[in-house]
């Protein structure tokens, strides 16, 4: 009768140190920092990440769920589009200032005044691993000390898209007869790109 084999052990330390059996294993790309402009309470906002464990805590209505909201229509690609109470409540005034532009016939400040929501990812690699897998088309610097990548994803007017988005909004001071409009409108002309 035969025993049951062991299952194979995996060698290296159980502790998550870089040594495997005295040759220097590389560190794996990590997150440094996520910049996130204008998404729901997250108007300006820088966060950083640590090496070992890091902890999104805080108060009710403070942006963790935003946060997670946030990473999973980018990253994830949970969703396609975003609504007009997605942006933060800031940027209501731009998108009425745009549309005074758009109305004088000042298209192209129209079109800068229009806010997008923005992620900027910060990741940190190992510039000796030579292998860098799904990050690989992002390491485009040929600066042999250069060790971090810098992703950006944005959620904002397609291009060609202006006249599309305030052609019907009426022109008046009535900014809440406006705004009854912009929510049909940002999911059917925004854009989602990744640079």
């Amino acid at each position: 009768m035969t025993q049951p084999s062991e299952p194979p052990a995996i060698p290296g330390p159980r502790d998550g140190s870089a040594e495997l059996c005295g040759t220097v294993v590389p560190v794996p790309p990590r997150l440094t920092k996520a910049v996130i402009r204008n998404f729901r309470l997250l108007r300006r906002t820088d966060l950083s990440f640590t090496d070992k464990v890091t902890l999104c805590v805080g108060r009710n209505n403070t942006g963790k769920t935003s946060l997670a909201k946030l990473f999973a229509f980018f990253v994830a690609r949970k969703k396609t589009a975003l609504h007009l109470e997605d942006f933060s409540a800031d940027c209501y005034e731009e998108f009425l200032a745009a549309h005074r532009l758009f109305a004088s016939g000042e298209a192209d400040q129209a079109r800068d005044t229009v806010p997008a929501v923005t992620l900027t990812l910060h990741v940190a690699y190992d510039k000796e691993c030579g292998q860098y897998g799904p990050l690989a088309p992002f390491v485009v610097d040929l600066d042999p000390d250069c060790s971090e990548v810098v992703i950006r994803f944005a959620y904002a007017l397609g291009d060609g898209a202006l006249k599309e988005f305030f052609g019907g909004v009426p022109v008046g001071p009535d900014a809440a007869r406006r705004f009854r409009w912009f929510p049909r409108q940002i999911p059917a002309v925004g854009r989602f790109a990744g640079v």
